[in-house]
């Protein structure tokens, strides 16, 4: 009988799922673990698909970037590592290829152009992001005295800094979640007043609305606690943030953990509903919404507030009809923790990038009316679309603006409920399944087409069948859906609909069954490290001992609404475990350095780049062999600076120490020439 006995089961394929599944059966000696995921595909909130026709562009319905490593360390930890990995001969998997994603335009008086000088559309005005520091007079806002000029994001972070100067988003993300937590404002300790409540306070209303019109979202500068809104924002609305984007899709990551679990002999099952589950002490039994059970001495719920809602409430199985680990009140008060957003995404494809013609070309346009984000779609290497069949993510927003699409599509819950039920499995328990590989996300599954409307009598309706008649309604829907789509577009843009109408037009709306919103919110009131810490392992027996019941996922994070989230619970998990966070050998990434140049060439200044290491280590340089120009130094930090005072090419080595863990290092060899510089050459 114990053989049948899985040592960990895990429901939820996304990333904490198959990270948790990958790194407990390769580093943590246990020798049955597996996935159950209640779709048909693996990948839970990261959702690419590539239209047919534009294949080298991948829609991104769900998760679509990543920060900087000195700001998301896990997930590029984990890039880092799968990539190392895929070098090997026999890996089986994919090198993961990220470009630089453009999401800002110009600002300030400088004239630099990030992207290309886009659109804001607000309060019935279009202006572009160039005015906003140029032309403030071409704001629709009343903004006062030093609140003009200044680029969206820098609002909100001087506001953040009146509340308290200690804050920066030039710090660690740690270090600024640790000054939140230890703030009070007037009085009153930040988690226990509103992001909202307080901004309101620190800036003018007139710029509050400027922000959160043309900022894109409008979750973010909500109401939730203000202790860990303002560390989040720092660390991704800041004005100078960087993105990295994906060239195969997002997913990728999940599938390449994925191949590497199997093939180490791991199981992934998807269309596998689990209805409820049991603990007599010494085993989990699962059951799963199509009658099948399962055994386990570990459960993993990689999963969001609302699936976990869904399972703590109860099914049609008697037997199941609550489950009395997740509906306890201890643990539904750590459930309730956190309160899901509805987020909503809609693409969109042409023959052609006809926004080109406006000066548009990569980033995104911005607008209050419910289409909210625009994003003008990139080629799989980040470069804009000159030419040929295009692709917008036409819309990306979140909050009560996803309301408005509801009477353009059929409200979800049918699909969830549905899920799960139609097959019936052999063996769950076997390993070396591949059944997952099998069963990607479909583009079809959210498409909406553009059809030629006909006009149908009422006597030929009559002959058709209840699911002809449903069909046809919704073919009406998907129309109405696709004009409102491109009304909106044509009025922020100043064009004829007529003129920019797609040729499809597929959806995703977070906020359906079992997700129930595309991020989570931390509530006011709550201290949120004491809850990370309770809700990974939150049930204990009748004798108060823990039982092997574990929870996680980035709604329960620092990161929430981020893979860095889903990362950082599943290594608290891990940690239960015994297992260790994943790391990576360090790469050196400058390969070359610039000229230095004597006896006025002004100071030199290069800083060494490397990737690679432990999460959240930094890097220890120091020289080895040879010789740097005299009156130029190395810096521990990788800063190479100074006067050069004699000419020649000088070689050396470099090598780059994880000062974490202090046993990673990588070297490299480079050169500098210090050239001589007559005054011609400097005049001119």
């Amino acid at each position: 009988m114990t053989d049948n006995i899985l040592d960990v089961a895990i429901i939820g394929g996304g990333i904490s799922g198959v990270y948790s599944a990958w790194r407990l059966l390769t580093d943590g000696g246990r020798k049955s673990v597996t996935v159950f995921e209640a779709d048909n595909h693996i990948g839970g909130r990261l959702l690419s698909v590539t239209p047919p026709g534009i294949e080298n562009m991948v829609a991104e319905l769900g998760g679509m970037r990543i920060l900087p490593r000195n700001i998301q360390p896990l997930v590029n930890t984990l890039i880092c590592k799968l990539n190392e990995i895929a070098k090997e001969p026999q890996s089986g998997i994919d090198t993961l290829k990220l470009y630089d994603l453009p999401v800002n335009g110009p600002y300030g008086d400088d004239g630099k152009k990030e992207t290309s000088d886009n659109i804001v559309f607000t309060r019935g005005m279009q202006f572009r992001w160039s005015d906003i520091g140029r032309n403030p007079e071409n704001i629709p806002y009343k903004l006062q005295g030093e609140e003009n000029k200044k680029p969206l994001g820098q609002l909100i972070l001087d506001a953040i800094k009146t509340i308290n100067p200690a804050f920066d988003e030039k710090k660690s993300p740690a270090e600024n979640r640790d000054t939140a937590q230890n703030t009070k404002y007037k009085g009153l300790p930040l988690y226990q007043q509103g992001f909202w409540d307080v901004l309101i306070q620190v800036m003018s209303y007139e710029a509050y609305r400027f922000e959160q019109d043309a900022g894109g979202y409008l979750t973010t500068l909500s109401n939730w606690n203000a202790a860990d809104a303002i560390p989040w924002f720092l660390a991704d609305f800041s004005p100078t943030a960087t993105y990295r984007g994906f060239a195969q899709g997002y997913r990728q990551v999940v599938v390449n953990m994925a191949k590497l679990f199997t093939k180490a002999g791991g199981n992934i099952v998807c269309d596998r509903k689990l209805a409820g589950f049991k603990w007599d002490s010494n085993v989990f039994t699962l059951k799963f919404a199509n009658g099948e059970t399962v055994q386990a001495k570990a459960l993993i719920l990689a999963m969001p507030r609302r699936s976990l809602e869904l399972l703590s409430c109860g099914n049609e199985y008697n037997e199941y009809s609550s489950n009395e680990y997740l509906s306890n009140d201890a643990t539904s008060k750590l459930i309730k923790s956190v309160t899901p957003k509805p987020a909503f995404k809609i693409f969109s494809t042409y023959q052609e990038p006809w926004w080109k013609k406006l000066g548009v070309s990569l980033g995104r346009t911005l607008t209050d009316l419910p289409l909210r984000q625009t994003y003008y779609w990139t080629g799989s290497k980040g470069d804009p679309i000159e030419d040929g069949p295009a692709m917008l993510m036409a819309s990306y927003d979140d909050g009560t603006n996803t309301e408005f699409w509801n009477g353009y599509r059929d409200r979800g819950g049918a699909k969830w409920r549905a899920m799960g039920r139609q097959q019936t499995a052999t063996n769950l328990t076997a390993k070396n399944s591949t059944e997952w590989s099998e069963n990607a996300p479909e583009w079809d599954n959210y498409q909406y087409v553009e059809r030629e409307q006909t006009q149908i009598s009422d006597s030929v309706k009559q002959t058709k069948s209840d699911d002809e008649e449903n069909r046809l309604e919704t073919e009406n829907v998907t129309q109405q859906l696709i004009d409102e789509v491109t009304r909106q577009l044509a009025e922020i843009h100043g064009v004829d609909a007529e003129k920019i109408r797609p040729k499809e037009v597929f959806f995703k709306d977070w906020s359906d069954d079992p997700f129930g919103g595309g991020w989570n919110f931390w509530n006011i009131g709550v201290k949120s490290p004491e809850v990370m810490q309770s809700i990974i392992q939150p049930c204990k027996d009748d004798k108060n001992v823990p039982i092997p019941l574990y929870i996680c996922g980035d709604a329960y994070s620092n990161w929430q609404g981020w893979v860095e989230g889903a990362l950082e619970t599943a290594n608290m998990v891990l940690h239960k475990f015994n297992v260790k966070p994943i790391y990576s050998d360090i790469e050196i990434t400058t390969t070359k350095l610039p000229d230095a140049f004597y006896p006025i060439g002004g100071s030199y200044y290069v800083k060494l780049e490397a990737i690679g290491g432990s999460p959240y280590c930094t890097y220890t340089w120091r020289k080895v062999k040879g010789d740097l120009p005299p009156g130029i130094s190395l810096a521990t930090n990788g800063i190479i600076d100074g006067n050069a005072k004699e000419l020649g090419k000088y070689e050396f080595g470099v090598v780059a120490s994880d000062a974490v863990s202090g046993k990673i290092s990588a070297a490299a060899q480079f050169s500098i020439t210090v050239n001589i510089v007559m005054d011609s050459d400097v005049s001119s």
